[in-house]
């Protein structure tokens, strides 16, 4: 297989360059009904990563509201991370401005956002997230004995917003300007344009370079890449992975 994509946007992409990926840093804000099925919380995470276009090894931390610090669902799903569970009072989630507050949420923990303040305010500390020790904000006294400030939400921007299943809810946060890199998928030179990932691809972003044929095919003898993906279109669904008869297709990061 061949390893050469076509990318028309940032320039010089290599998928495997060491520090593409940057150190754990996405925070996941999860909320939980007593009883919640580990699996919904699980599988509710799992499409929050997707959309978001990281995966599990991304995560550095799961974030809620203290009077969940003992909910089975969201300890086991720190502990299948292989991350600090972190438990935040009311008094400091119900502080941060969130897109989706809840007046039932308020009502019932005392805070009008779990998820997303959770999230934001733990993507918000300072140095390595994954470096921080589990329990509460603030995690440390100051020299003259006064509580620690509360990290600056503004410091962080939620990636995935509230999502929500039955029992669950779940939203994605990264310190702000350190988002994770954005997965896209690119051709290589195995392309046979048979044409079928320019028909499905949803975003309409993938470009033939070769002459299109009456049957929807296009030319690649000659072309080093046989077709161009539109950086700033491909959401990095997977369909032309899907549709590939000869696994042409790649991922790649944007940095």
């Amino acid at each position: 297989m061949g390893h050469d994509g076509g990318v028309r946007g940032p320039a010089d992409i290599d998928p495997a360059r060491p520090g593409s990926v940057p150190a754990r840093r996405v925070v996941l804000g999860v909320g939980a009904s007593r009883g919640c099925p580990p699996a919904e919380l699980a599988e509710l995470v799992d499409a929050a990563l997707a959309e978001a276009g990281v995966t599990r090894a991304d995560v550095a931390a799961v974030a809620s509201a203290d009077i969940k610090a003992d909910e089975p669902a969201i300890l086991q799903l720190a502990a299948a991370l292989g991350v600090s569970a972190r438990f935040l009072s009311a008094d400091v989630l119900k502080a941060v401005t969130v897109p989706t507050p809840s007046a039932v949420v308020a009502a019932h923990v005392g805070t009008p956002s779990v998820s997303e303040a959770a999230a934001l305010l733990v993507a918000a500390e300072d140095g390595a997230i994954e470096d921080r020790p589990a329990g509460a904000l603030p995690a440390t006294p100051r020299a003259d004995g006064a509580a620690a400030a509360v990290p600056d939400p503004t410091r962080a921007r939620l990636l995935v917003t509230k999502r929500r299943s039955a029992r669950a809810t779940c939203a994605i946060a990264a310190p702000a300007g350190d988002a994770p890199p954005r997965r896209i998928v690119t051709a290589t030179d195995d392309c046979r344009g048979c044409g079928g990932c320019v028909r499905t691809c949803p975003e309409h972003a993938l470009i033939p370079v070769g002459a299109s044929r009456a049957d929807g095919t296009f030319a690649t003898a000659g072309a080093a890449i046989p077709l161009l993906t539109l950086a700033d279109r491909c959401t990095g669904c997977g369909e032309c992975l899907e549709i590939c008869p000869v696994d042409a297709f790649i991922e790649v990061l944007l940095p």
